[in-house]
Order: C-alpha cells, then sequence, then structure tokens
C-alpha cells in the first residue's frame, strides 16, 4: 500500500502535459512487453505445431485451423505498438511477414521449367461434394495427360466422357490416361481397416518408360472434428461431460496414431518402386505437423518447389470470416520420387467445390 500511495504522490503536482507524456511512456512499456509476451508465445506454439503435430491430439486438431488465428494477436497488437511503441511495431510487422511467408508457406517465384520433350501433365481431384460444379473449364486449359479422382463418379461416367481415354476404376478411385495402362489395383498393403486408401497404375509413356502414379485418399478426421464443436472442445480439453471428453481425447488419439501409421507403410510401399513414381490426391494432412513432414522428406512436394501463392485446395467454398471466405488449407497434394523432375504446379484459382483441383507438370528421367 505504501509503494502505491507513493506512486500515486509523484503524480500530484504535474502538469497536463507532463501527466500525459508519462502515461504515453506507461503505454509504451506495458505494449512493448505485449508485443514480445505475443510474439515469444506464438512462435513457440507454431514450433510445437510443425514439431510435434499429430504426436498430441490437441496440437493435431490446432492444425487445421485458419492461418490467420496464430496471427490475429500480433494484428490486433499493432496499431497500439505503432503509436506508443514504433520499434515494436516494426517488430511486429516482421513477424507477420515472416509468419505469412515462412509458416504459411507462400511461394513467390517457382518458375515454370518450359520443355516440350517427354512432358507429362497430371491433374488430381477429389470430385466429392463437387456442388454440381466440373473441372472441365481448368482442364481444357492444361489439357492434362493423367487424371486422378478421389471419391470417383462410377466408371461409366469415365467411359462416356472419355472415350478415347483409357479408364480404370477401383472403389472410390477412378484414373483416366491419355496412355497405355498396364497395371491397375487398390494397394492391399495400405488399408484404413479394411478400406483401401491408395489405388495403384503403371502406365506406359511414348518414349516407352514406364510410370507408377498413386492415387490416394487418406482418411479424414471430420467426423472428430464434428463432434469438438460448440461444447465439444471444452469438454476434450477439462474433461467432464459425463466421460464425452475422455473419449473425445481418445478418438483424437487413437486417429493421429493410426494416420502416422498408415502414412509409414505408404511411403515404405512408394520407396519399393522401381520405376518413376508420383503420389496424387486428398492426403487430408495441412502442410505442417509430422505427417507432412514425413511425407515431404521423403519425396518432392511439386507445389513447394514449383507452385505460387499459398495453394489452398480446401474448402473451396466457406463462410468462414476468418478465411475471408476462401480456402484456408492446403491437403491435396503431387508429390514424387526419384526420376520425376517437376516443371509447373497450380491449384485451380476459384471453383465453389469441397477440393479445389491440382495441375502438375513433370519429366520423367529414364
Amino acid at each position: 500500500m505504501k509503494r502505491v500511495a507513493r506512486w500515486m504522490a509523484s503524480w500530484r503536482g504535474l502538469s497536463f502535459r507532463e501527466g500525459a507524456g508519462r502515461l504515453y511512456r506507461l503505454a509504451g512499456d506495458f505494449f512493448s512487453i505485449v508485443a514480445i509476451a505475443v510474439v515469444v508465445a506464438t512462435s513457440f506454439l507454431l514450433l510445437l505445431l510443425d514439431g510435434y503435430g499429430e504426436k498430441h491430439w490437441l496440437l493435431a486438431t490446432l492444425l487445421y485451423l485458419p492461418g490467420v488465428v496464430w496471427v490475429l494477436p500480433a494484428l490486433i497488437l499493432l496499431p497500439c505498438c505503432l503509436v506508443f511503441c514504433f520499434r515494436y511495431a516494426l517488430m511486429l510487422f516482421a513477424f507477420i511477414v515472416g509468419y505469412a511467408w515462412l509458416f504459411m508457406g507462400y511461394q513467390f517465384s517457382n518458375e515454370a521449367i518450359e520443355s516440350d520433350e517427354g512432358t507429362v501433365t497430371l491433374l488430381s481431384n477429389n470430385v466429392g461434394n463437387n456442388g454440381k460444379t466440373t473441372i472441365d473449364q481448368f482442364a481444357d486449359l492444361h489439357e492434362p495427360d493423367l487424371m486422378a479422382f478421389q471419391e470417383a463418379l462410377p466408371p461409366r461416367f469415365y467411359r462416356e466422357k472419355y472415350p478415347e481415354w483409357e479408364v480404370r476404376s477401383h472403389g472410390e478411385f477412378a484414373f483416366v490416361s491419355r496412355f497405355p495402362i498396364i497395371e491397375a489395383g487398390v494397394v492391399d498393403e495400405v488399408r484404413w481397416g479394411t478400406v483401401g486408401v491408395a489405388a495403384r497404375y503403371v502406365v506406359e509413356l511414348p518414349s516407352g518408360g514406364k510410370l507408377v502414379v498413386y492415387n490416394v485418399h487418406l482418411p479424414t478426421r471430420r467426423f472428430i472434428m464434428e463432434g469438438m464443436r460448440g461444447k465439444g472442445l471444452a469438454s476434450a480439453i477439462f474433461g467432464g461431460n459425463q466421460g464425452y471428453g475422455s473419449q473425445m481425447r481418445k478418438q483424437n488419439r487413437d486417429f493421429f496414431s493410426g494416420q502416422i501409421d498408415l502414412v509409414e507403410r505408404l511411403i515404405a510401399r512408394v520407396q519399393s518402386e522401381s520405376f518413376p513414381t508420383v503420389l496424387c490426391g486428398d492426403f487430408n494432412v495441412p502442410p505442417h505437423g509430422i505427417i507432412y513432414r514425413r511425407l515431404s522428406a521423403a519425396f518432392g512436394d511439386a507445389f513447394e518447389e514449383k507452385g505460387r501463392g499459398y495453394g489452398h485446395t480446401f474448402p473451396g467454398k466457406t463462410r468462414n470470416p476468418l478465411s475471408f471466405f476462401r480456402p484456408w488449407l492446403r491437403i491435396d497434394y503431387a508429390f514424387a520420387g526419384n526420376g520425376v523432375q517437376f516443371l509447373s504446379a497450380e491449384v485451380e484459382a476459384d471453383r465453389p467445390s469441397q477440393h479445389r483441383a491440382l495441375v502438375v507438370s513433370y519429366n520423367v528421367v529414364e
């Protein structure tokens, strides 16, 4: 109490200008401390998300939030720092720019490589919940040689639409090729329970070489997210609600543990191939966390190497203001192993479908 009394007494006798100046300095000290705390805490959380990711059910859940969520405190604080502590405003601005570039993965100028010989163009799209839209305009623009679909329509649809192409359909997977398909089937070694999550195709290129294409659709955690809406997330974090919280935590842990194991088996299967290999499809994995790091360490990511912008593919139609009513996740990918050189990668610009299509061009090194 004596300290407070002395502090109050120090303000007596000050002129208005002197009092305002002292308040300004106090506000500057306060906002500078808060700015440092925001940058340090957010950076630590982002490192946890990227490095630990799916190893913890809550971190894994946070990976799927719109990216602007993690920079929102810095954005809110920035105007105050501009007024009261300009140097720390510069720090926040640098943090925001670095976040948008490094963590959110903005690609500035990955220029496409021109190649007239041996170029193969592949289009991939999850066509489920497409809002009665089609990829026709995007496909006509890029004229793909191969098309891989997940949650595909019945095979008759593709045979009638592409009568001069070869069509193979297995469960939810469909594959359409201008080149002869010499092998096709679901990958038995990589299943989610009894459900196949990848189909494998071997095509014969005009040069006579072989190319293996894996059409992938990893399991989604959407059913878990639905259960964590409203009070579900609080119940999962703090427990209670007659055991519902512990049930949600267990479902999340089991799902992500299973997904990590599934991806490890997929990687091992693909790396056993003797021909050049491409993986494409709906991986249901954001570009952060353990699973993506394992995939990108084993294979090249086409968009990361040759794309521009953020490459967000999901959800194609959203009312979420935190994503500015745009897609906010990159979960549809094209990866490649040895023997494949990516030339370009592009995500469909605008279509109110659940997933935007991805098209990549590459050379097969024989």
